[in-house]
């Protein structure tokens, strides 16, 4: 047993009480990335900051998605490292991770809502790009069975991010249980029980014929897991040297999930780009945490993090769509993201809190 990676409980509550002020504003950062990518750098390309930032950054740095795919980075290494910092004790996190679940879950349900509300009653009077879709193709994306069929971002393309994410809080369960003991060899367990997953999806793909429409989800579950190795590097004081072996299995196993189960971000639109900048950027913050203070806006901000990203490609995209082509772009842009913000204020105090209340 390593004596390094071995923890009491006393001490491991200790540990989890810190703050980590440099992930707070990582999180805006991430939030400020995706939307960016949603609302200016996919709907505009042509826009002239979007050139600017795309011909100085984007494409010299090989960064795809206009920052989109290093935010959803981001948030993932956040998630990793955040929930092996959490207080909560080993004999309720199977309850904390359902927990964790229904209240995204339950969250998007409501945000999905509240636009298909919104549209019904616009269709009454104007067509929009939802026109199109059916009640079936609603239902289908709301309850994320779309994924299943290969149709689960017709509505809202963000959803998609639950599932990996999902996958990671049900692993979790099974880190955080034996982490205190020894965490490499927990880390392990988890990277084999993932590998085996991983074999069984390309075998069937190649041998079978057989390509599960959400296998090409499936290799997003190792960015998360790289924040739970630098949780372990950082806070668990795992050698340093057992760290970098441990983040090249994770990465090789990242690297063949990609090339074999969603190509086109292998070798079209390379997302290990994206993923290797944001796990830089990641440890720069972690290791400047001493440089980062917290702040009222940034607490608000957090808090909107998530009602935001499940908002703002919908009720954005609508926004853009009555006011693109009536004023300019750049000011189009931010009323919409000012109405995002809006609402997703209204959110985060009328669904979020409740439904944090309503599962404790």
């Amino acid at each position: 047993m390593e004596k390094r990676n071995c923890v009491t409980e006393v001490q491991r509550k200790d540990i989890a009480k810190k703050r980590y002020n440099s992930l707070a504003w990582l999180r805006a950062i991430a939030t400020i990335m995706i939307v960016y990518d949603h609302l200016a750098g996919m709907r505009n390309p042509e826009w002239v900051t979007n050139k600017i930032v795309d011909n100085i950054i984007c494409r010299p740095l090989n960064i795809i998605q206009s920052f989109g795919a290093f935010g959803v980075s981001l948030f993932y290494l956040i998630s990793g490292f955040l929930l092996m910092n959490s207080n909560v004790s080993h004999k309720s996190e199977g309850k904390t991770a359902l927990m964790k679940i229904g209240r995204i879950y339950l969250s998007s349900l409501v945000a999905f809502a509240g636009f298909g509300l919104c549209i019904w009653g616009l269709d009454h009077f104007i067509d929009t790009y939802w026109s199109q879709y059916k009640i079936e193709d609603w239902l289908l994306s709301a309850s994320l069975i779309g994924y299943f069929k290969g149709t689960g971002e017709v509505i809202n393309g963000t959803t998609w991010f639950m599932l990996p994410l999902f996958l990671f809080y049900v692993l979790g369960v099974w880190l955080r249980k034996d982490m205190e003991r020894n965490y490499t060899r927990s880390f392990l367990k988890v990277e084999c029980f993932c590998t085996f997953l991983l074999l069984g999806l390309i075998l069937g793909k190649r041998i079978f014929q057989v390509e599960v429409p959400i296998s090409g989800y499936f290799p997003f579950v190792f960015i998360p897991l790289t924040g739970v190795l630098f949780y372990g590097i950082f806070v668990q004081k795992v050698r340093l040297w057992r760290g970098v072996m441990l983040f090249i299995v994770n990465y090789g196993l990242l690297v063949i999930a990609l090339k074999e189960l969603n190509y086109g971000y292998y070798e079209e639109n390379p997302y290990l780009i994206s993923y290797i900048y944001g796990c830089s950027l990641f440890l720069l913050f972690l290791i400047g945490e001493h440089h980062f203070n917290s702040n009222k806006a940034l607490g608000i901000a957090n808090k909107l993090g998530l009602p935001i990203y499940l908002l703002h490609m919908t009720w954005g995209s609508l926004c853009m769509t009555f006011l693109e082509g009536k004023i300019p772009f750049g000011v189009s842009l931010l009323l919409s993201v000012s109405v995002v913000v809006g609402l997703a204020w209204i959110h985060e105090r009328f669904v979020d809190r409740k439904l944090a209340k309503w599962l404790k």
